[in-house]
């Protein structure tokens, strides 16, 4: 089951304490999120700089601190965009598939495309910033309490709280749904990155790797939907 989302120009809620001026609002800022993004792919953090988009995007470097302080904030803000952004295909199953089982094939669909670019937000390519928060962001892990509740990690938190939501809708006795979800993200995370970069870790590769994606976390998910096929006995 795929799910499809309306194609148009997206803009994913993002905590305000992680930029200056949102550059979702304007097409100099989204430009600096999507050549930001393939630069830090490239380059990685500690290569990265802000003259060095500059250049990139034919724009002052000044420019860029209009939205940004620095570069730390700039990959704290694309890595909670990245989360706002599975939140918000999660958010299209709770819409559109209204069923237990429907709910799980459509919540299984989006984790199994993780890694593929979203034509509903053109400015940026998905698939890089995968892998750009996936390789970098633990760079800019929040570094005390206030940065916990209100940097990067919120939008992460209220990710996963929509994925337990779904579990417990199907099982609301499971007693681990937010464990769960953060064990199905990493897991898709994972297995997407091994199957391309370090084969020899995974079975999940090659032409059906997706296929398997998708029955390995049906494995995962398996307690809590069997708990549940027990309590409707």
């Amino acid at each position: 089951m795929e799910v499809t989302v309306p194609v148009q120009l997206l803009t994913i809620k993002v905590s305000k304490g992680l930029y200056l001026r949102d550059p979702q609002e304007s097409e100099l800022g989204r430009r600096i999120i999507g050549e930001g993004v393939k630069l830090l792919d490239k380059l990685g953090f500690e290569g990265f700089t802000f003259k060095k988009l500059g250049t990139r995007i034919g724009s002052p470097e000044a420019s860029i601190y209009r939205y940004f302080k620095n570069k730390r904030q700039f990959l704290q803000y694309i890595t909670a965009l990245y989360w706002g952004w599975i939140k918000f295909r999660i958010d299209m199953i709770l819409r559109f598939h209204k069923g237990r089982k429907e709910r799980i094939e459509a919540l299984l669909s989006v984790l199994t495309e993780i890694g593929t670019d979203d034509p509903a937000t053109p400015f940026v390519d998905e698939k890089l910033l995968c892998r750009v928060v996936m390789s970098q962001s633990k760079k800019v892990f929040p570094i005390n309490k206030a940065e916990q509740e209100g940097g990067c990690t919120k939008e992460y938190r209220v990710l996963l709280r929509s994925i337990g939501d779904i579990i417990l809708s199907i099982n609301p006795k499971f007693k681990f749904p937010l464990a769960l979800s953060s064990t199905l993200l990493s897991a898709a995370h994972e297995q997407i990155q091994y199957s391309t970069h370090f084969t020899s870790l995974t079975e999940l590769k090659g032409r059906n790797s997706k296929k398997m994606l998708r029955e390995f976390l049906k494995v995962l998910l398996a307690p809590a939907l069997t708990q549940a096929k027990c309590h409707t006995k």
